[in-house]
């Protein structure tokens, strides 16, 4: 899915913006209940950051994964996937090459590569044990990316009630109910995705988490928790942060700000929505 995406999550340096819903910068950003797909790419997804080793053979493996994870939070989304596609191929174990290849695919899903994504997505599923709790998890991700959400919603609560305080778990669950590509508008509650999103930052609080808070508070109009968040995000490596951070001011009605972040993000190698264009010429 999901980051800054939580996608997708972004977030990290991504390549293209789906377009936008709306042909004009709105007053106040997105108040209805509607799918934003403005800024979707930047949703960041989850990533498991402690991985503890437990088997000596896969020692490489799981150095290839870690160092994977830095290039991601650092915003090097290619090297990361490089990373994490040796990780998995390097790995001797089945719990070990289960995690690299949903990282792997994590990242290509934050980077709306998801034909890679559900491909990644779906090696990792064959290597499951059924009614396991990546079993389900993945399963969840699978129908997310086949366009099946009620499926997904299904899969989430099944892996959900194997393990309820599972970071990776608690962040996709706050990417599919702020249904940022419109794939779970049924689904759509932004005050789910806020709690799902304290959780799994609370749990293991990262790059990944701190954006996907950030995002769910200014879907839930609390543009100043956003900023304070949000803020604590390196524009440079990860560019669309910026738009975030302009829509929050624009919500606040900070049209100095605004500007400003708008072009930190597109200096900084962001590709702008039409909106952010549009915004940027009439001011």
């Amino acid at each position: 899915m999901n980051c800054g995406t939580a996608f997708s999550a972004t977030g990290s340096a991504k390549t293209t913006t789906p377009p936008p819903v709306r042909s004009s910068m709105p007053t106040e950003p997105w108040t209805t209940k509607k799918a934003l797909k403005v800024l979707a790419g930047v949703v960041v997804v989850g990533i498991i950051i402690f991985y503890r080793i437990q088997n000596a053979a896969d020692s490489n493996a799981i150095d290839k994964n870690n160092t994977a994870l830095s290039s991601f939070d650092s915003g090097n989304d290619t090297q990361a996937i490089s990373q994490f596609q040796d990780a998995a191929s390097n790995a001797a174990t089945t719990e070990t090459k289960i995690t690299t290849l949903k990282n792997l695919a994590y990242v290509y899903e934050t980077d709306s590569k998801n034909d890679q994504a559900l491909t990644s997505f779906q090696q990792a599923l064959k290597l499951t044990s059924q009614n396991s709790f990546d079993y389900y998890l993945i399963s969840a991700e699978v129908a997310l990316l086949q366009s099946n959400p009620n499926s997904a919603y299904i899969n989430f609560n099944k892996a959900l009630a194997i393990q309820p305080d599972d970071f990776q778990l608690n962040n996709s669950l706050a990417i599919f109910y702020m249904n940022l590509d419109g794939s779970s508008s049924d689904y759509e509650d932004y005050g789910k995705a806020l709690t799902y999103a304290l959780k799994a930052n609370t749990i293991s609080s990262s790059e990944v988490t701190r954006e996907n808070l950030g995002i769910a508070y200014f879907f839930n109009k609390n543009y100043d928790q956003s900023i304070s968040i949000l803020s604590q995000t390196n524009v440079t490596q990860h560019p669309y942060v910026g738009f975030w951070l302009g829509y929050d001011y624009l919500g606040k009605n900070d049209p100095a700000n605004v500007k400003s972040y708008f072009q930190q993000a597109i200096n900084a190698g962001a590709t702008p929505p039409k909106e952010v264009t549009d915004y940027l010429n009439s001011h």
